[in-house]
């Protein structure tokens, strides 16, 4: 195996900078050779991230700070790999390619390997938001065939090498958010050091604003004032939350959390490398909120009827219906969305991976939705079980591998084939709804004490 070398041993120089875009490869490959021998492969992202990256464009803040870093070290900038679900986002920026999770990680390697052979002998690999998953297994395996990779994010490879860069640069992520979130609690106090984070951030943003967007650098001063008008608006409702959940909980009061993501996008307990970066299930609710002591006394899974999915990784339960089928539940459950139109993944309810959601939820009892989607139908599919490759079917929900080559095992049940939107009374549901909804309780191990039945804010059934 190849003996791995430390950031700490690798130092850049200032050089003249290239920009692998703007030459022929001739000319790239004799700078290689006889001027500079260090490569930058900026990682983006094209998803969309609400307040953390609304523009869903991070590959624009990673190729400017790259070729920032350039210009300070004389590095070549080598085309970018773009991670994300939305390619025609890129708006045609230079060197950049959109790509799912195993391509992307496939074009790191082959890209690095392909420098290495034209004269290219150090590499960083500067990772932006929505990277981590494709660029860890990447650099290890670049690693063991020797090659001299040094990756890291944004903020930390500036911290680490500030001798790069003067100022400090922060993740976009964290960059987008802080406004929101570190300089939220600050505005009860506006000092000095506030100032100088919001001079950080103002720094970050206007890579993009002047260096992609051509327009006028943010103002730091603007922005104070900015915050300090507001400040006298929201100064007076922060507080310690963690110590204000605390008191409510000590005096008898309720505390609800709402959840966003399901079990399988948990960090640690889901479809690695589809998930989010951090915990969803419920027993860490109170850990996130800052009452780490605390227990929860009631968890509510929601579920729906049926199964949809956003975005890519193993999703078994759509391999139980033809693209026709599939059409048309999505039809009926305005499954798509709501920002970009996108048509959701769907398919029928899948027990292996609801019962799984249950257990890692901690399930007291479940809120049943959109059953009334499921009106038109004249039988009712629902997935099982899952099929291994060698043959054996298992109600466990698997990972890895197994997961990626199971098929659905599919049991049909009766429709109820009419409007239920009416219906505020589980008796009152046709008898196949109800013995529908049995059946899920039945498979999933858990009892479904809310049905929902319509749109409307009533249109709910509370059994008892």
């Amino acid at each position: 195996m190849a003996e791995l070398k430390k950031q700490t041993e690798f130092k850049l120089y200032k050089r003249d900078s290239v920009f692998f875009d703007q030459n022929t490869a001739p000319v790239n490959i004799a700078y290689a050779k006889e001027v500079n021998d260090v490569a930058i492969l900026p990682l983006g992202a094209i998803e969309q991230h609400g307040p953390h990256c609304p523009n869903g464009l991070d590959s624009f803040n990673a190729i400017c700070l790259a070729k920032k870093v350039a210009e300070k070290s004389g590095a070549t900038v080598l085309p970018c790999p773009m991670y994300g679900g939305h390619p025609y986002m890129h708006m045609g920026m230079p060197a950049t390619i959109a790509l799912n999770y195993e391509t992307n990680m496939a074009l790191i390697h082959d890209i690095i390997a392909g420098a290495s052979n034209v004269g290219y002998n150090k590499f960083i690999l500067l990772v932006a938001h929505g990277q981590d998953s494709s660029f860890i297994p990447a650099v290890h395996k670049l690693g063991m065939e020797g090659y001299f990779t040094v990756a890291s994010t944004w903020y930390d490879f500036l911290g680490d090498n500030k001798a790069v860069l003067s100022d400090y640069m922060w993740h976009a992520d964290e960059a987008e958010t802080s406004m929101a979130l570190s300089l939220y609690g600050d505005l009860v106090h506006m000092d000095a050091g506030v100032k100088k984070r919001l001079e950080t951030i103002v720094d970050s943003k206007n890579l993009t604003m002047v260096s992609i967007y051509g327009q006028q650098p943010v103002s730091v001063e603007e922005m104070w004032a900015w915050c300090e008008k507001y400040s006298k608006l929201f100064a007076p409702y922060i507080c310690d939350v963690g110590q204000y959940l605390a008191e409510a909980d000590e005096a008898g009061k309720k505390i609800m959390f709402e959840a966003q993501l399901g079990a399988l996008r948990d960090i640690d307990f889901g479809i690695y490398p589809y998930t989010s970066s951090s915990n969803t299930v419920s027993a860490y609710a109170p850990i996130g909120a800052g009452i780490p002591g605390h227990k929860l006394n009631l968890s509510i899974g929601i579920m729906k009827a049926y199964s949809s999915c956003v975005g890519e990784g193993p999703f078994t339960t759509e391999l139980a219906m033809t693209e026709e089928e599939k059409d048309v539940l999505r039809e009926h459950g305005h499954e798509y969305g709501a920002a970009t139109g996108r048509p959701r993944r769907v398919g029928p309810f899948d027990a292996v991976a609801s019962r799984y959601g249950v257990q890692c939820q901690g399930c007291d009892e479940l809120a049943l939705t959109l059953l009334d989607v499921l009106d038109y139908m004249e039988e009712v599919p629902i997935v099982t079980a899952y099929r291994l490759t060698d043959g054996s079917t298992t109600t466990r929900f698997p990972m890895g591998k197994t997961l990626d080559d199971a098929q659905p095992v599919v049991e049909k049940v009766p429709g109820w084939h009419c409007d239920i939107t009416g219906v505020r009374k589980f008796e009152d549901l046709p008898v196949d709804a109800q013995n529908y909804v049995k059946r899920l309780e039945e498979l999933v191990g858990c009892k479904i004490k809310y049905i929902s039945v319509g749109p409307e804010r009533d249109a709910c059934i509370v059994r008892e």
